[in-house]
């Protein structure tokens, strides 16, 4: 995987379950972005195939499949609410009250996205992803703008995720994060 006139990371040969939470832990620059963008169809492969469920995946078919959460959710913010933008594209807006709920965004359900702090903004996000009902879903550093409660509010939702057979990866430095949430490191 990489760019055209670079490779970043090559003889790639990874599988993630359903049932379980994986980060994906590493140095700046060594391609964890790269592979996220990659799984999700944002980036093609150089060469070689993502597969689903052993099936060759185009990136149109990835993207249709995956949720990915950026580590600048500024790109990902479009609606004029925050009640909006987590509808938007949503499976299980049934669940929005109990998602907005779980991530303390209840009194900004009415503001402009661009109006909240980092923190928020990351929270939006990742009610979204939540919501989705993407078969995969990558959280490209998720608590880069959160505190110690809104962590724990984030890893609590991660693990009722996983219980919805999601493919759930959780691309961080945060290595509380890692030893708490998930089930295995990559």
């Amino acid at each position: 995987i990489g760019y055209p006139n670079r490779n970043v990371l090559s003889k790639i040969n990874v599988s993630f379950q359903s049932d379980k939470i994986i980060g994906l832990m590493g140095a700046n620059g060594t391609g964890k972005s790269t592979l996220a963008n990659t799984l999700t169809g944002l980036q093609t492969p150089i060469s070689g195939n993502v597969l689903w469920k052993g099936e060759k995946m185009s990136p149109k078919q990835l993207i249709k499949k995956s949720f990915l959460v950026m580590q600048d959710m500024n790109y990902q913010l479009f609606s004029d609410s925050v009640e909006d933008e987590i509808l938007l594209g949503s499976k299980y807006s049934e669940h929005l009250d109990e998602v907005i709920e779980a991530l303390n965004l209840t009194p900004y359900r009415d503001r402009h996205p661009m109006s909240l702090s980092e923190g928020q903004k990351q929270r939006v996000a990742i009610a979204s992803a939540i919501l989705s009902g993407k078969e995969i879903i990558i959280f490209d550093e998720p608590t880069s703008g959160l505190d110690y409660a809104h962590m724990e509010r984030f890893g609590k939702l991660l693990n009722k995720l996983k219980t919805m057979q999601r493919v759930i990866i959780v691309i961080t430095h945060d290595e509380e994060l890692a030893a708490k949430w998930c089930d295995s490191i990559i």
